[in-house]
């Protein structure tokens, strides 16, 4: 194919891309035109009484026991608590309206309730005689955006709150910039795995960029820009070596929030796209028990738990212990997997001032690989002999391996010192080593069907230490309301990568012979890495009348060094620049918000390329405008934003099959596009994701002769759609059913537009049911068992993507 052909392939639309665009375009328009009717207060209020939620709270004490249940039914529910001390409840635990876990949350309390008119509840003294009524102060039961919180699992798929896009508890409607927030209900319903997975009906993200087959770390695109380093509870992950980076269960998570476009303001070091940040799961003030099995095809198995609640009977300290442990079969012949983890943190809350939660873990990963590179020829194209099956093995079954143990802990801690202030500092140590032994392709011998191989044995670790330190103050100026915020972090991140790198026997493809003996030669690569990087920064929110005008300045310092162990030498390079974000929003009445703003980015690169040249660090800018809707009377949210952004100094991979591992920078790059999106509760058990996402990637500074080219896994369309029905009433109460579309384009493999990767079109579905304390689900994802390649490096690494899975889960909670 000439590299014109390629370059008019990737702006066409093949048929089930345009039926899932216009089927997203039509269902969000749907979405708009249902959210934009005004209910009354009644009607909510009527709504909300009908939607079925799962609740769990233990026995306990009245007043608390409302607390709980105005989290978990998406309600804020507020009294004297006073006038109900010492009365307690027992209890109520399963799937239901809010209205019927309220009956069985009073039942014995001596209380009784019944709906006045508004937006009240009233509770009510049960009458011994016709003079012993109490009638207590109405509990106010308001919506959903009030009791969300942006640290917590959040109610329903609706996220309308985020501490990730300012550092500060900001509705999302008030923030100059577009963000996706993930709760934890989707991700169930989802039966997500990984992070990458947790990304798939996201708007600006390709979610898996080697097709999710990597089960070492999690790799995505955000706006264009490669990243496998989350953000966990506020604090970086970055570093050098894709295998040292951290693997992050889903199931350690309460929410993940994608931030679109540069946040190097708040964050430092940051690729222009943007970032995906995480939250930890914390301790409940509420008793919370979760036992959960899993079945998997291909085969597997998987047992999870989740414990905690307070551990003294004023509530100041709390607890929770997550873990996981995973077994099984993957798609590829001789390749298994083995995913354990720990995770324990620790609240002590003496006040509703203070908060000082400790979030540890311990985690064992020993993985076969996956990742399994492949000639273009017999995956893109078809070879002589066909296709490359999936199944196939490249390696040897006694040399395979990915192991990796990792250990971290640290906290999160905030004070309010009175009204005004507010000082937060988030904390957090980590170590990983790893052992490498894995064996991989390098092309055809000529006129055969035996795979050229090499070998590769490794030991590394990394150390990193991360601290951010922040001060919050509100205040009125001027008629002017001031958030301001003011801050400085350190990170600082050491490994070290120890790496033999020699051959291996070929191997035939259409008929793999194993056993082979594989001899590894001495030491031919050793490097110590070190990056480290402080900055400060200031932000200031301020409100008038329906302006919200946010702005922020960060000043950044940052030292990399690469020594090579084997030469004796040492790389090493300073840098420091200022990075920026200025942004504006304007409130309407009706929920609509339109917006502008206006970002930078800085990112320090270390590292060096084949030939030991050091990498320079990027920069990048962006120009966006978009607006958010947001209508009073109903749960939902929807975005629709166009962008410009432009990073110079692109990290990409070397095309030259000689250096498999290595990376340059190609120079300058440009990103447009456009993106859609809108998530919605729609009441009666039915919930709703729709994202469409067009881009305009363009290589605008080369020395290879590709400039103008699409940069590498840059689709110009993607769409998705989510929709989960439960059944609210009737014998099948509690039966559920959810269906998904995904459609990711057309899309290069390289900087030269050689290697152009079909688009591809994905079904996921699910079947679920809840009964009392029970929670039974299937999912299917990749339903029609698509046969794909989800990428390319050059024309020796193409990458297979995950085929049909599908997972049983059983849950209890108790």
């Amino acid at each position: 194919m000439t590299r014109g052909t390629a370059k008019a392939g990737i702006g066409k639309s093949n048929i089930p891309g345009s039926m899932l665009l216009a089927t997203t375009v039509l269902a969000m328009a749907l979405l708009a035109g249902v959210t934009s009717a005004r209910a009354s207060q009644s009607m909510q209020i009527a709504q909300a009484a009908t939607v079925r939620h799962s609740f769990h709270i233990a026995a306990q004490p009245l007043s608390n026991a409302l607390t709980a249940f105005g989290q978990q039914s998406g309600m804020q529910v507020s009294v004297d608590a006073a006038l109900i001390r010492g009365v307690s409840t027992p209890g109520v635990m399963g799937t239901m309206t809010p209205e019927q876990a309220l009956g069985r949350l009073l039942s014995g309390t001596g209380f009784t309730y019944h709906i006045a008119a508004g937006n009240t509840i009233t509770l009510q003294k049960l009458a011994l005689s016709a003079n012993s009524a109490i009638t207590l102060p109405p509990v106010q039961v308001e919506g959903r955006t009030i009791a969300d919180n942006p640290y917590g699992p959040g109610v329903g798929y609706v996220g309308h709150r985020s501490v990730a896009a300012t550092k500060t508890d900001t509705p999302l409607i008030e923030t100059p910039q577009s963000v996706s927030v993930i709760q934890h209900e989707q991700l169930r319903d989802q039966a997500v795995r990984t992070v990458s997975e947790a990304l798939r009906y996201t708007p600006g993200v390709v979610p898996e960029e080697y097709g999710g087959t990597d089960l070492r770390v999690d790799q995505y695109m955000v706006r264009g820009f490669a990243s496998n380093n989350p953000y966990l509870d506020g604090l970086t992950t970055a570093g050098r070596y894709t295998l040292l980076a951290p693997k992050i269960d889903p199931y350690e998570l309460d929410r993940v929030e994608v931030l679109r476009g540069p946040s190097s303001v708040l964050y430092g070091q940051n690729i222009p796209g943007g970032l995906v940040s995480l939250i930890s799961k914390r301790p409940p003030e509420t008793p919370l028990h979760e036992i959960e099995l899993q079945g998997a095809d291909p085969r597997g198995l998987q047992g999870a738990f989740d414990f905690g609640g307070p551990l003294n009977k004023d509530g100041t300290l709390l607890y929770r212990v997550t873990g996981l442990a995973r077994g099984g079969e993957t798609q590829v012949d001789h390749v298994d997997t083995h995913h354990y983890f720990l995770a324990p943190a620790f609240t002590y809350k003496p006040s509703s001032d203070t908060t000082f939660t400790v979030l540890a873990k311990l985690q064992h990963s020993n993985d076969g690989m996956l990742t399994q590179n492949l000639p273009a020829q017999g995956t893109l194209d078809a070879a002589a002999f066909g296709r490359i099956p999936t199944h196939l093995f490249i390696g040897e079954p006694n040399f395979n391996k990915v192991e990796r143990n990792s250990s971290s802990i640290g906290y999160s801690f905030e004070h309010h010192l009175n009204d005004a202030w507010t000082v937060r500092q988030n904390l957090r140590y980590a170590y990983t080593d790893t052992t490498v032994n894995m064996i991989g392709t390098a092309g055809f011998q000529p006129g055969t069907t035996l795979l050229n191989r090499f070998s590769l044995g490794a030991d590394a670790h990394v150390a990193d230490f991360a601290v951010d330190t922040q001060a919050q103050v509100k205040f009125e100026a001027l008629g002017l309301q001031h958030t301001a915020l003011f801050g400085i972090d350190y990170f600082r991140s050491h490994d070290k990568w120890v790496e033999q790198d020699g051959s291996a026997a070929p191997l035939d493809v259409l008929n793999p012979v194993y056993g082979q003996p594989v001899t590894l030669p001495p030491v031919d690569f050793a490097t110590d890495d070190t990056l480290s990087q402080a900055g400060l920064y200031a932000q200031d929110q301020i409100k008038w009348d329906r302006w919200v005008l946010t702005a922020g300045l960060r000043h950044d310092w940052a030292d990399t060094s690469t020594t090579d162990l084997l030469a004796n030498s040492t790389l090493s390079q300073d840098d420091q620049a200022f990075s920026g974000r200025a942004g504006l929003v304007y409130l309407f009445d009706n929920g609509l918000a339109p917006y502008v703003s206006y970002s930078t980015s800085f990112q320090p690169v270390i590292g060096t390329t084949f030939d030991h040249t050091p990498f320079k660090p990027t920069t990048g800018e962006q120009y966006e405008a978009g607006i958010k809707y947001q209508p009073a009377g109903s749960n939902s949210f929807v975005t629709l934003s166009a962008f410009t952004i432009d990073q110079n100094n692109v990290l990409t991979a070397d095309s030259d099959p000689a250096h498999p591992f290595a990376q340059v920078q190609t120079g300058a790059q440009r990103v447009r596009g456009f993106e859609a999106s809108g998530v919605a509760d729609l009441g009666d058990g039915l919930k709703l994701i729709g994202a469409y996402t067009y881009t305009d990637g363009r290589i605008t500074q080369d020395n290879s002769g590709n400039v103008g080219n699409i940069p590498k896994d840059i689709p110009r369309h993607m769409a998705s759609l989510w929709a989960d029905k439960t059944i609210q009433g009737g014998p099948l109460r509690g039966l559920g059913l959810g269906a998904g579309a995904r459609y990711i384009g057309d899309r290069y493999g390289d900087a030269g537009n050689t290697l152009r990767i079909p688009g591809n079109f994905f079904v996921d579905a699910s079947i679920h049911y809840e009964y009392e304390n029970w929670r039974f689900a299937i999912n299917a994802k990749n339903l029609l068992d698509k046969t794909y390649v989800a990428t390319c490096d050059n024309p020796n690494f193409c990458y297979y993507g995950l085929r049909r899975t599908v997972i049983g889960t059983v849950s209890y909670h108790w």
